[in-house]
């Protein structure tokens, strides 16, 4: 099984978390991370020294080229604003692995599988879930697909922004 992750190595994506998973993930799944900062050497050696399977690939700018290569993705935030990654990870059609916060929530409902970031093992679990066939990925895919493309079209984006402008500027 092939997950990804995509965001800034900083502390409030929390790929400490992941790193902790991974430990006790089964062999056959893989972890690949897409962004840099701060956090990439520490993660690095930890990757190193515990010989997980989990690579760091750094920036792309192809990711709609890339994503689709994924059996889900991964996102072990704190917190997050607007989360662009899951956003576009979902309009490529990959079910997504949540951290149980109340954004990743208001954003994919109960079009996502959500696991405790307090328990490296809930995800692990969750993974083991997948693997033995307990979740429908194809429907979290395909309801993740039309959740964003409901709300995340540019023109639907543009209307509502204008929307805000004409409520405080009339």
């Amino acid at each position: 099984m092939k997950l990804v992750a995509v965001g800034n190595l900083r502390w409030q994506k929390n790929y400490p978390y992941l790193i902790e998973s991974f430990k006790k993930m089964p062999p056959k799944v893989q972890l690949d991370i897409y962004g840099q900062g701060d956090e990439q050497e520490g993660i690095q050696q930890q990757i190193d020294t515990h010989k997980l399977n989990i690579r760091l690939l750094g920036v792309r700018n192809d990711l709609e080229k890339v994503l689709p290569g994924y059996d889900a993705f991964v996102m072990s935030s704190f917190y997050e604003g607007q989360p662009l990654s899951l956003l576009e990870a979902s309009a490529c059609g990959l079910p997504a692995l949540l951290s149980d916060i109340a954004v990743l929530r208001e954003v994919m409902g109960d079009d996502a599988i959500y696991f405790d970031i307090k328990k490296p093992e809930s995800l692990v679990e969750k993974v083991k879930e997948i693997l033995a066939g307990k979740h429908d990925l194809l429907r979290l895919s395909i309801n993740g697909m039309q959740k964003v493309n409901s709300f995340a079209l540019k023109q639907d984006y543009l209307e509502r922004l204008s929307a805000i402008y004409n409520l405080y500027l009339n």
